[in-house]
């Protein structure tokens, strides 16, 4: 449907509401309306049901550690506030509770019972926050990079730091993809596969630095030279993507074809350094997904 706009005062306009959704949302004169931007959207939603519990239940009951970590996770992304988990065995709650921790997704157990324990989210991020948490993902893994390139560059140890960056990038992305979802946001695929990408460009970089903590010679100058140049790519493409030009998506796009075509000519070269070289292909390969969406969501 479409609705005229009216003048309100010199400087603001008025819309009226569907008569439909007042009355299915038990709207009253002077009542409060949550009002959000969403890029060239606004979203309008009842302060009474913006704020309701999404609730759910499962069972963990014959499932293994890793399958159950994931189910919590697949939950927490869809948007569901509240999960009541069937259990089978007290050892149950240790593990779930240890997942929790350690992801820091903001669900914390406030319930348990003899068969089943009830996990809540008691931090969940305003849609508003999601422009925030996406920079943050972009320039986090920027960081990571530049860490690990100091680190190839000198041959330094790997270093606790290294693993709060992984943890940090995943943690942040889980809420994203959880507003992605539950906010039903414009160009949500896109956005989602920015969030995605930026978390594999991250355990490519974390397998590349493995790799070469293990090598007893000095790091080869092309693998360090390569790497430079391909992460700098990555500062590019988010650079780009705040201050977007197609004159220099164009050039972004040849570089990292051009990247492709040398690294295939080095890895043949190289065939000892197989693994390192594999590893810089994945991350040039997830810069260059990460230049596409974002020239998707531009137009």
């Amino acid at each position: 449907m479409r609705r005229k706009l009216s003048s309100h005062g010199p400087s603001s306009m008025t819309v009226s509401l569907p008569s439909s959704w007042v009355k299915q949302n038990n709207l009253k004169k002077g009542e409060e309306l949550d009002v959000t931007e969403d890029e060239n959207n606004i979203i309008i939603k009842p302060v009474t049901t913006s704020h309701n519990i999404n609730t759910t239940e499962t069972s963990f009951i014959g499932l293994d550690k890793d399958t159950g970590e994931d189910l919590i996770l697949a939950l927490h992304k869809k948007g569901y506030d509240e999960i009541k988990i069937i259990i089978d065995n007290l050892d149950k709650i240790k593990e779930i509770h240890a997942f929790l921790n350690h992801m820091q997704l903001g669900f914390e157990i406030i319930k348990q019972e003899s068969d089943s324990i009830t996990i809540r989210n008691i931090s969940n991020p305003e849609v508003e926050q999601f422009d925030n948490l996406f920079r943050r993902v972009f320039r986090i893994t920027i960081e990571y990079s530049n860490k690990i390139e100091v680190i190839i560059q000198n041959k330094k140890e790997m270093t606790h730091s290294c693993i709060l960056h992984e943890i940090s990038i995943n943690r942040i992305s889980n809420y994203c993809k959880r507003i992605i979802i539950k906010e039903k946001r414009k160009n949500a695929c896109f956005y989602y596969a920015i969030i995605e990408e930026l978390n594999n460009i991250t355990r490519s970089l974390t397998l590349l630095l493995s790799e070469i903590m293990y090598m007893e010679e000095d790091i080869p100058k092309n693998i360090v030279m390569k790497y430079s140049e391909v992460t700098n790519m990555l500062i590019q493409v988010y650079e780009l993507y705040y201050k977007f030009s197609i004159k220099e998506y164009s050039i972004i796009k040849r570089n990292l074809e051009t990247a492709k075509r040398s690294i295939a000519k080095l890895k043949t070269k190289d065939i000892s350094e197989a693994n390192c070289w594999d590893n810089i292909e994945i991350i040039r390969e997830g810069i260059q997904n990460l230049l596409e969406s974002t020239l998707a969501i531009q137009f």
